[in-house]
């Protein structure tokens, strides 16, 4: 199993379904809504060639939750250089100097075989976080949204798809 898919089964599960589809909101007002809650990180050691890009959302001021492959290395050793984007930091730019300016952020937590990390970061502004859904409510077929910045894809994209992931208790 790919990353990417990983990350979109991370989500829908945490997520849960988009409660959102059900209430009359149409995609667009969706992602205008929660992605700003949505952050780009790239994690680095400085003295090595490690470098990693992944998606971590807001989920309480402070608090980001991502995927422990977007800031351990290798060798499953937290990266130091962990930073911090919001859609409102405008890296599309292409703008090199824009990567200088993020949210230095550390780990709290990390756990690899669940592939969850919890970092922290002081410096990112109040946001209204991105609430977890309850995944009990999850069925096959259920359609989900996904915002995020896949590998070798654009940044805050968003993705629709039906929930197709079997869980472990069934």
């Amino acid at each position: 199993m790919n990353k990417l898919t990983k990350w979109i089964i991370f989500l829908l599960v945490l997520i849960g379904p988009a409660p959102f589809l059900h209430a009359e909101k149409t995609p667009s007002e969706i992602y205008r809504e929660t992605s700003p809650a949505v952050v780009l990180l790239m994690s680095s050691n400085p003295e090595s060639s490690t470098r990693s890009k992944g998606t971590g959302f807001i989920i309480k001021p402070g608090l980001i939750l991502t995927n422990a492959h977007v800031v351990l290395d290798d060798n499953n050793r937290p990266l130091r250089r962990i930073f911090a984007y919001l859609k409102s930091d405008n890296p599309n730019d292409h703008n090199q100097n824009r990567f200088k300016d993020g949210h230095r952020a550390s780990i709290l937590f990390h756990n690899h075989e669940l592939d969850l990390a919890l970092l922290k970061t002081s410096s990112l502004p109040d946001l209204t976080p991105i609430p977890f859904g309850n995944s009990g409510k999850v069925s096959i077929g259920d359609s989900v949204l996904v915002i995020g910045h896949p590998e070798n894809g654009g940044l805050w994209t968003l993705t629709s798809v039906s929930y197709t992931h079997l869980r472990a208790h069934e």
